[in-house]
């Protein structure tokens, strides 16, 4: 009889638990609605370390300290278009971004993006440099190109990028090499290495010039030397013929 009822009780307890587990299950039932972990931003990136490549970034003279960027359409893009251009000032080691920038159709846009970048001697601390300490509704100075221009003169490097903007998408800018701001105008581009190379081919048409001048002068003197000397030579021949 114990025996029995011991049975019975173990059945019971077992039933109550695999209800347990299976109240459980239902509300443990998983959601399968699709969570959006991140969503990218559109716009443009600037790879620093890509940028400041063979330079590299700190406090001494040589080394890269801060860079603006001025955004703005091409100028084959069909004239100007509001919200551009668009600036900022970012730290040598940290990733410029601009996020997105107005488009004339909404669409991909290709936009030129100009560096000059400073050592820490040439920034402009007092004009440019302040954003961080500055109230979070203040207009930063960076963020205004019309400023930064100011003092681009300053600058000890600059060069151009090309990146598109692609919605949804941050896109990294192509860059070309940092130059010396005191060599930008002495690229090829500019047409100096052309000058020298048409400087040079003046000079040596006039050096060939100047040698067939001189081979013809030569040539004239030699002629008139031989007419001179069969001049002589039939005047003595009639000389003696008037004395026989």
């Amino acid at each position: 009889m114990n025996r029995t009822r011991t049975t019975a009780a173990l059945l019971a307890t077992a039933a109550s638990a695999a209800a347990l587990i299976a109240l459980a299950g239902l509300v443990g039932c998983p959601n399968n609605l699709p969570t959006m972990l991140y969503t990218p931003i559109t716009g443009l990136i600037i790879d620093s370390a890509t940028l400041v490549s063979g330079l590299g970034c700190g406090t001494q003279p040589g080394q890269v300290y801060k860079y603006a960027a001025i955004a703005s359409l091409p100028p084959d893009a069909g004239g100007p278009l509001a919200g551009l251009p668009v600036s900022g000032v970012f730290d040598c080691f940290s990733n410029g971004q601009f996020s997105n920038l107005p488009t004339p159709d909404g669409g991909t846009t290709t936009y030129t993006v100009t560096i000059y970048a400073y050592d820490q001697a040439s920034f402009p601390e007092a004009q440019l440099g302040l954003c961080d300490y500055m109230n979070v509704d203040a207009a930063c100075p960076s963020e205004m190109p019309a400023t930064v221009e100011k003092y681009i003169s300053k600058a000890n490097w600059t060069t151009t990028c090309l990146a598109s903007q692609v919605q949804g998408v941050s896109e990294v800018a192509i860059c070309g090499t940092l130059v010396r701001s005191s060599d930008a105008s002495l690229l090829p581009d500019e047409g100096t290495a052309g000058d020298a190379g048409d400087a040079g081919d003046a000079g040596a048409a006039g050096d060939a010039g100047g040698d067939a001048g001189g081979d013809a002068g030569a040539g004239q003197g030699e002629a008139g030397d031989a007419g001179g000397g069969e001049g002589g030579a039939e005047a003595s021949a009639r000389d003696g013929a008037a004395a026989d």
